[in-house]
């Protein structure tokens, strides 16, 4: 089975935040995720649920100027730290390359697994409020779902340049210090700058409010915004035994 989803049309059930919210439940014996961006809002209603998960994959891109903020990543520590099938990698490519990858890969209670690949990111944006699309794979797509987790799998073990295994919060504050991770006041001010050059450039004129649909952007709209954004480097991981003074570059 293969499912298409495009928010473009409005319809919120086309929403991967709806997908998500659907498939994401207790009972799913393992997640994996890849987002090129990420923002906290986007897994904030599935805490509980991640906490008991077996296997945990989460791999995020420090794409400059928008990387994912101190403050995101150290709230998603206590779900990792000291377990060996939990894992939180960041990836800083050198130059001007990012880390772009979009999927999501679950199994089910049933065993059974599950994807979607698209182009929406980890961010409230992405889950409910941009146009976004992309296909969910269904059990019958056993060798892509395969690789989906093996690619996801892998990254957990990767050792080299540009690489960063988060094993406790000092490995944050490391990250930080790198400029691998950002303050949430850096990524406010050069959101502020890119939004003074749009208008400056004339962008966004035409559907500039997004779709907005969703209770992830009912939240925000609620709550004011959580979104990503500043600077980069790279490093190599921490051994696991260590927990933290081994994200360093």
């Amino acid at each position: 089975m293969v499912e298409y989803l495009d928010s473009g049309g409005g319809d919120p059930g086309m929403a991967v935040g709806t997908w998500l919210a659907e498939h994401l439940v207790p009972g799913v014996q393992a997640v994996r995720i890849q987002t090129g961006f990420f923002s906290i809002g986007s897994l904030r209603d599935h805490f509980d649920t991640l906490a008991g998960i077996d296997v945990v994959r989460l791999v995020l891109g420090s794409n400059a100027p928008e990387q994912p903020t101190a403050d995101d990543v150290r709230q998603l520590v206590p779900l990792i730290a000291g377990h060996l099938s939990r894992s939180l990698t960041l990836v800083r490519f050198a130059g001007s390359a990012l880390f772009h990858p979009k999927t999501i890969h679950l199994v089910r209670k049933d065993g059974t697994a599950l994807a979607y690949v698209g182009s929406a990111n980890m961010t409230e944006y992405g889950l409910g409020f941009n146009a976004e699309a992309g296909i969910v794979l269904g059990p019958d797509a056993g060798d892509a779902l395969d690789a989906i987790a093996a690619a996801t799998d892998a990254w957990a073990v990767r050792d080299e340049q540009g690489v960063f295994q988060v094993r406790g919060e000092c490995d944050v504050d490391d990250l930080l210090a790198q400029g691998v991770l950002q303050t949430a006041e850096q990524r406010r001010a050069t959101r502020a700058t890119s939004r003074r050059q749009r208008r400056a450039s004339g962008e966004g004129a035409v559907g500039s409010r997004g779709l907005g649909f969703g209770a992830q952007q009912q939240r925000r709209q609620a709550a004011g915004s959580n979104r990503n954004a500043a600077p980069g480097h790279a490093g190599r991981p921490a051994a696991l035994a260590s927990h933290c003074g081994g994200a360093r570059s």
